[in-house]
């Protein structure tokens, strides 16, 4: 981004996840070198490396989140960071929960059939 360019900072929550977005008025990101941008060393800048948005993208995944990024030729480019939430709700599919219950058996005659109530009677 050029000198007196403008970087606009959001962020926001859901259920699952924090987001930040950084926006700028830069010149944006050629559609060619978008798809390159996680490479590494792949780089458009002079004296560049190439290994920064690798390193990003690596750091965020080892935690659970991801990079996500937008851009358009003479807009700018929107980076979004999304990290997961601590105490995420975690949604599981009915199966996946009988399967986790101790002597749980499947059947119509089982003692313990899956789904039911451990507390004795």
């Amino acid at each position: 981004m050029e000198p007196g360019g403008r970087l606009r900072i959001i962020s926001r929550a859901d259920d699952e996840s924090v987001f930040l977005m950084f926006g700028d008025s830069g010149v944006g990101i050629r559609q060619e070198d978008l798809s390159q941008l996680f490479q590494p060393y792949h780089t458009t800048k002079p004296g560049g490396h190439g290994l920064g948005l690798m390193l990003v993208q690596r750091i965020m995944r080892a935690h659970g989140g991801q990079v996500g990024i937008e851009s358009k030729e003479g807009v700018g480019t929107v980076v979004t960071l999304s990290f997961p939430q601590k105490n995420r709700r975690v949604r599981m599919l009915e199966a996946a929960i009988h399967e986790r219950q101790p002597g749980c058996t499947r059947g119509k005659n089982s003692s313990r059939p899956c789904g039911g109530s451990t507390a004795a009677t």
